[in-house]
């Protein structure tokens, strides 16, 4: 028969732990929820505070094994009684929370008893578990985010974020162009936007802030004290794109220094000037010296004569021949203004056909005359475009004057096809002969000034179909033509573009 008095003392004492078990788990709770402790920290207070849940505390041990690393009690020994949880996060083992007993007694407690302390040791692994995970995710995250702060504030672009029309952050780079927070305008402050960029930048200010544009490329100058009372004039890029940061709905403004990009693009544009000047000075003294070297010969002759009798029809004949010359050195030097300073493009609403109709109808009797077939493949549902129809058909008229060039000592059939149709946003237009074709040795150069393979040709007239094409902010492409010859193309936007664009 049971002690009733020991049966009494065994429900108290399994009461009095469960309550002290409980007392843990509130105060490892507690420990937890403090965000400023370290990892570490927190298990060596978890530890100190574990025996503190058993009857005699005093005979309780405690070690949590982490990735090699031990915590332990104070006095912390090893025994041969002990109970044991592994700790997994993931589904890996990481460590594991080990309780050792002092008292051999243990093994005399009665039945049940020991079989709740291991559930109580599962419930506190648990929350270890639970613990070390949310830990090593928030290092992750942070180590993350040092990563990627290091990198925005290292980086050579300008970068500011803007929650409900104010600028939560800015990098450096950020601060160096627009200035430092807060400041007037989402975009710079408006005294130092160029004057004739102020209205623009404010537009988009008010588009950000209204929430109409999130989303939107924008280019304007900027104006900086540099050194002493010098002012510099830095152009920079901007890109203003939605995003989401810290949870809530934010916009992120990239903002890029092209002052040097667009110093050095000019550097290399007058180098490339320089260098199409040069060619083109070599160009014009080749063509000008023959007609000159005549005229020289000529007027030497015209002075022998002028005092003999008889010599009325030479000298004639002679002057005739001055004035050829003389205009094929007018001629020259026409050619060579037209392609330095050709007219301003007119742009109007035109259909692209009708200047290529015009150019082929003032050389279908040329062309005819010479053996050339010429066929029509226009397409005649093609979009209407923005251009300068004369400026068409100018280019046309050198392409086919070209083609009919080409073909001059071409003993097989002769045909020329011109052709035209869209292609996404852009309309083509295209000369194809049967002549020889362009060799790859010299495809690189027809386009520049003054580079002929004809005998009496000046080289000017692809490189004004060029410029043309270039003015349309189109391009001229060679290639070969399924006749067998050469292929040339003007491509043009159907929309008119700005100069901005260009």
């Amino acid at each position: 028969m049971e002690d009733p008095d020991g049966v009494l003392k065994n429900s108290i004492d399994r009461l009095t732990q469960r309550n002290k078990e409980l007392n843990c788990l509130f105060a490892i709770s507690k420990i937890v929820e403090q965000q400023d402790l370290s990892l570490e920290r927190t298990i060596q207070d978890i530890v100190d505070i574990l025996p503190g849940a058993w009857l005699r505390s005093e005979d309780i041990r405690v070690r949590i094994l982490l990735d090699g690393r031990a915590f332990t009690t104070r006095d912390f020994a090893e025994t041969a009684h002990r109970q044991m949880c592994d700790l997994t996060t993931d589904g890996l083992a990481v460590g594991s929370l080990e309780v050792f007993y002092e008292s051999p007694e243990i093994a005399n407690e009665p039945k049940g008893y020991f079989q709740e302390e291991a559930d109580f040791l599962e419930a506190v692994a648990e929350r270890l578990c639970k613990m070390i995970r949310r830990h090593r995710t928030e290092e992750a995250l942070q180590r993350s985010e040092q990563r990627f702060r290091n990198l925005v504030e290292n980086t050579i672009t300008g970068i500011s974020i803007i929650q409900g029309n104010r600028i939560v952050y800015q990098n450096r780079e950020q601060e160096k162009l627009l200035g430092p927070l807060p400041r007037t305008s989402l975009l710079g402050d408006y005294d130092h936007i160029h004057p004739d960029d102020v209205e623009t930048v404010m537009q988009a200010s008010r588009a950000i802030q209204s929430g109409q544009r999130t989303k939107f490329d924008l280019d304007f100058r900027l104006i900086k004290a540099g050194d002493g009372e010098e002012l510099l004039l830095k152009r920079v890029f901007c890109r203003v794109l939605p995003m989401e940061y810290q949870g809530r709905e934010s916009i992120l403004v990239n903002v890029i220094d092209m002052t040097k990009i667009m110093e050095l693009e000019q550097l290399l544009f007058r180098q490339d000037k320089m260098a199409s000047l040069g060619r083109v000075a070599a160009g014009i003294a080749h063509e000008i010296r023959n007609p000159l070297s005549g005229i020289n010969i000529y007027l030497t002759a015209l002075q022998k004569m002028v005092d003999q009798p008889g010599s009325r029809d030479k000298v004639a004949q002679i002057i005739a021949q001055l004035k050829s010359a003389s205009r094929k050195i007018e001629s020259v030097i026409k050619k060579v203004m037209d392609f330095a300073k050709p007219s301003e493009p007119k742009f109007s609403r035109i259909d692209p056909n009708k200047p290529v109709e015009d150019a082929m109808n003032l050389t279908a009797v040329t062309l005819r005359k010479s053996g050339i077939r010429m066929e029509n493949r226009l397409d005649k549902g093609i979009a209407p475009c923005y251009a300068d129809a004369n400026l068409i058909e100018v280019a046309v008229l050198n392409l086919l004057n070209n083609a009919a060039e080409a073909m001059r000592n071409v003993d097989k059939d002769k045909k020329i096809v011109v052709s035209s149709g869209s292609s996404g946003k852009h309309i083509f237009i295209r000369v194809s002969d049967s002549g020889p074709g362009v060799s790859a040795e010299i495809g690189d150069k027809v386009f520049d000034p003054f580079f002929t393979t004809k005998r009496d040709g000046t080289g000017i007239g692809l490189s004004l179909c060029h410029r043309i094409a270039s003015d349309h902010h189109g391009i001229l492409r060679l290639g070969k033509s399924r006749l067998g010859g050469a292929a040339f193309t003007i491509e043009i936007p159907v929309k008119k573009e700005s100069p901005s664009n260009a």
